[in-house]
């Protein structure tokens, strides 16, 4: 849209205002082990109009870092965050917990999980925390994409506990959220500002806990650090198995909350 916008914008002498959600074609080359010439063409390209759009509306921090980078002046960038998805209020009533996670803390991973979610560290932290930890936390893989079908493949040959569910329907999304005693969001490198997880907002308005396993720079944390109550919020470097398993029995001996 942008390659046809911005040209007939230019010829046309109007204003042009572009919105940006997840970056394209960063993302794809983000995604790709080689990146073929074509396609960083194409990206060059990209950039040689995003140059020429009059204002942009970024989702985070780390798009305006980005775009900052690629040589747009930081005074045409406005943050404008996206709302929740969800209304959580205090009535919100949880769902029940599936029995096959009885007796343990549940963590909630929820939505897509695909090639910009890192999923690595969590599965030796998960299967180590397991074998010589307490074990008192178990997973809800509430999820779609590859990152999903890669975690249940390895925790389902490894026998151990989680529960796979596909992503519910909308309406109900406010009780899944309100119902685990905390979420697991991720995020490779590679990806920070080139997509945005708006799931973050409904997980930070649920109240329940949240471990972050990725960068520092994105937005991600950011949002979390400064919104969740202290205490409440674990982030974990990609890679760090040690404070993975650590943040995994924090979790288990945690108030965090456990519903009825």
């Amino acid at each position: 849209m942008l390659h046809l916008m911005a040209p007939l914008n230019w010829l046309l002498r109007r204003k042009l205002v572009y919105r940006i959600t997840d970056m394209f074609p960063e993302a794809l080359i983000a995604a790709m082990p080689r990146v073929p010439w074509f396609l960083r063409l194409f990206h060059r390209l990209t950039i040689f109009w995003r140059k020429r759009v009059d204002r942009f509306e970024v989702l985070g921090e780390d798009q305006r870092t980005l775009l900052v980078r690629q040589g747009i002046a930081p005074e045409r960038i406005t943050l404008v965050r996206d709302p929740s998805p969800v209304i959580i209020t205090p009535g919100t009533k949880p769902l029940p917990i599936p029995q096959q996670l009885q007796g343990r803390k549940v963590l909630l991973y929820s939505g897509n999980f695909g090639v910009a979610h890192e999923y690595e560290t969590f599965v030796q932290a998960y299967t180590k925390f397991h074998a010589e930890g307490s074990g008192k936390v178990a997973l809800w893989l509430n999820a779609i994409g590859a990152g999903a079908d890669a975690v249940e493949r390895e925790l389902s040959g490894r026998r151990l506990p989680f529960f796979r569910t596909q992503p519910l329907p909308l309406d109900r999304v406010a009780n899944l959220l309100v119902t685990p005693a905390a979420h697991l969001i991720t995020l490779r490198k590679a990806f920070v500002g080139i997509v945005v997880p708006s799931k973050v907002f409904g997980c930070i308005d649920s109240g329940r806990d949240i471990i972050y396993l990725g960068p520092e720079e994105s937005d991600l944390h950011l949002l979390c650090h400064a919104k969740m109550t202290p205490g409440r919020y674990t982030r974990v470097d990609i890679g760090d198995v040690v404070a993975m398993v650590r943040a995994l029995e924090e979790l288990a001996a945690s108030d965090a909350h456990v519903p009825a």
